[in-house]
């Protein structure tokens, strides 16, 4: 046995140092014939992190599932396959993970770590064999049904990979607080760029145009150069809510200052964002925390706070929320044009549903920007009811679990996660993420947390909360 062990270590060790090698060489033959520029940074350190993950043993998951959520702020910097093929970093990530137990056989084994997929996924599947068969028996084009269909295939590795990770308590620690660092960085860019755009001359090969650009309203938006995109902000509200457990995890003025500095970028970023649907998400996060929170004083500033923002802020920023709100009930002003096409095309979507049931294949509707629906369209309606069914059901046992937590320790990591599943609903639900990696896996990575959470007993969680010293019981938040 001990042979065993000690010669499979060997071959390990030997097969980690050849491919580090060997990728040296290769980066050090590519920078000098070529150049660097931030694709060869970013390929550079996705290589040094699988090195890194595969020679850390039984630890190498975690490193590795920690490195995915720094992904998520890595924004629309992709590899080009093929002139319609790109592949975002973190796809790579969380495959070569999945891949990880398969290397190491030994880690799995002893682990006992068990493959899992909710009821639900399993009986998605079939769908998305189906909508092939369907996209390809009208001649939709096969790139464009595999760019939109890889993003739900996302989901296997994610959900296998996170139960593994988390099978360890103390991991979520680690994981939820790289998730808020990270939503913190993307709103910090996005405040930088806004604030001195002229920043631009610094990192060029970074920020290219972070010059804000006025709505109809007046209003001007943030950029959000570095990350790609005004979308980033949909990260924002996803990551702000992980404030609610950390601010239970760290107790300490100085580490409760940083959590709350920390807070205002990310609010901030969402408010310079400038997505109405992102306002209005945040406003409702809000109001879900003050009716579950479970503190009087907090509950009163949590629903002040919307009110008095409300009135410090610029006149070109009530007339963009009213003007979200409008488009919500149905009755887009008529110089919202991008909210009128918005409109049209879930309106239009909804209709090819009712039409077609079985659907009409992959990427057949185009980016309706509600996912709901567009599942409904391309993958048919008992999909799309499905997909709804299983959000709403998600929804609904973990807000069972908030309000009557079993152990009073899950109260503050069960909301956090609620609030942000909340958006993470609205997301799908208002701006349809589905058809873009660097936007849907944010989404995917709440959903699966969540799904994971239930899934473990309150009662081992229990020992997760008490170890560290510097955590208490208490509830105060």
């Amino acid at each position: 046995m001990f042979g065993g062990v000690t010669s499979e270590k060997y071959v390990s060790s030997l097969v980690f140092v050849l491919i580090a090698v060997v990728l040296t060489t290769l980066i050090v033959l590519y920078i000098t014939e070529i150049g660097i520029s931030y694709r060869e940074v970013i390929v550079t350190s996705v290589a040094l992190a699988g090195l890194l993950v595969f020679a850390a043993g039984e630890r190498g998951l975690k490193v590795g599932f920690v490195f995915l959520v720094v992904t998520f702020g890595l924004g629309y910097r992709t590899t080009t396959v093929t002139p319609g093929l790109s592949v975002h970093p973190s796809e790579f990530v969380l495959w070569g993970l999945l891949a990880l137990p398969i290397l190491q056989p030994t880690n799995w084994r002893r682990g006992k770590k068990k493959i899992w997929l909710p009821y639900w996924l399993i009986l998605f599947i079939p769908f998305w064999i189906l909508a092939w068969w369907q996209g390809l028996s009208v001649g939709l084009r096969w790139v464009e049904m595999f760019n939109e269909f890889r993003n739900f295939l996302l989901l296997v590795p994610l959900f296998i990979v996170t139960e593994m990770v988390l099978a360890n308590r103390t991991n979520w620690r680690h994981v939820l607080l790289t998730f808020f660092c990270i939503g913190t960085w993307i709103a910090g860019m996005g405040v930088l760029e806004y604030m001195f755009p002229e920043i631009k001359t610094v990192f060029s090969a970074f920020i290219t145009a972070p010059e804000a650009y006025e709505s109809p309203e007046g209003f001007a938006r943030a950029i959000f150069s570095f990350w790609g995109t005004p979308a980033a902000t949909f990260i924002l509200v996803l990551s702000a809510p992980i404030a609610i457990v950390m601010w239970y995890w760290w107790k300490t003025p100085w580490q409760r200052g940083l959590i709350l500095l920390a807070l205002a970028f990310q609010v901030c970023g969402i408010y310079i964002g400038g997505y109405r649907s992102m306002w209005m998400v945040f406003a409702v996060e809000l109001l879900v925390f003050a009716l579950l929170c479970r503190k009087t004083v907090v509950a009163a500033v949590s629903l002040l706070f919307p009110i008095l923002g409300g009135w410090l802020l610029p006149a070109a920023a009530h007339e963009r929320a009213l003007s979200g709100i409008s488009l919500v009930t149905g009755n887009p002003q008529h110089t919202d044009t991008s909210g009128i096409k918005r409109w049209g095309r879930v309106t239009a979507a909804f209709a090819d549903t009712l039409n077609q049931p079985m659907g009409h294949g992959w990427a057949a509707s185009g980016w309706v920007h509600n996912d709901f629906i567009q599942v409904g369209a391309n993958l048919g309606l008992l999909a799309g009811l499905l997909f709804a069914g299983a959000f709403l059901f998600t929804l609904w046992r973990i807000f069972r679990r908030v309000l009557v937590p079993s152990v009073p320790e899950d109260l503050q990591l069960g909301l956090a996660l609620l609030v942000s599943f909340v958006a993470a609903g609205a997301v799908l639900g208002l701006e349809g993420v589905e058809v873009v990696t660097q936007l849907v896996l944010p989404v995917w990575f709440i959903w699966v947390l969540v799904e994971v959470w239930l899934r473990q007993k309150p009662k081992a969680r229990r020992a997760f909360y008490v170890t560290p010293a510097y955590i208490s019981t208490s509830t105060d938040l």
